[in-house]
């Protein structure tokens, strides 16, 4: 084979490499949008009832808003609910707070604060941590 047919047939391979990496990337970016979509897929807005039940256990003068929640992996029939907590001191959009429950339904499921924030400007009972799959997530909802 001639020197000109190599290099004919090294470049017809190369574009042919280069084809394969091309359809590879968009393979791999098309995955990509479908694992963000999914996340974002995850969240359910949580009914005004619902927040006005986690918020009865609320330290006076507090409120929820903007709560969210995805259904916790780790545990059967468990949904992590986050949501923003207003009042004096807690202006900033930040405070977002999680807690727990088996049921998204107004005034049905036991309701029990999971993290830090729930913990402290709650008397709800508390139950799993802030490592639990769902609790990060329901928090990405709020923001």
């Amino acid at each position: 084979m001639s020197r000109r047919a190599w290099l004919a047939l090294a470049a017809a391979g190369g574009l042919a490499v280069l084809g394969c990496m091309a359809i590879a990337a968009v393979v791999v970016f098309l995955n990509f949008g479908d694992d963000d979509s999914s996340a974002a897929s995850a969240c359910r807005a949580v009914s005004a009832g619902k927040l006005d039940a986690i918020a009865a256990g609320l330290e006076p003068g507090l409120s929820l808003r903007n709560g969210q929640a995805v259904r916790s992996d780790d545990y059967e029939d468990v949904w992590m609910i986050a949501a923003d907590l207003q009042g004096p001191g807690l202006d900033g959009g930040h405070e977002v707070a999680v807690w727990a429950s088996s049921n998204l339904s107004p005034n049905s499921g036991p309701i029990f604060a999971v993290d830090g924030l729930a913990r402290e400007f709650s008397d709800w009972g508390h139950f799993g941590g802030v490592t639990d799959h769902g609790v990060n997530e329901a928090r990405a909802c709020v923001a």
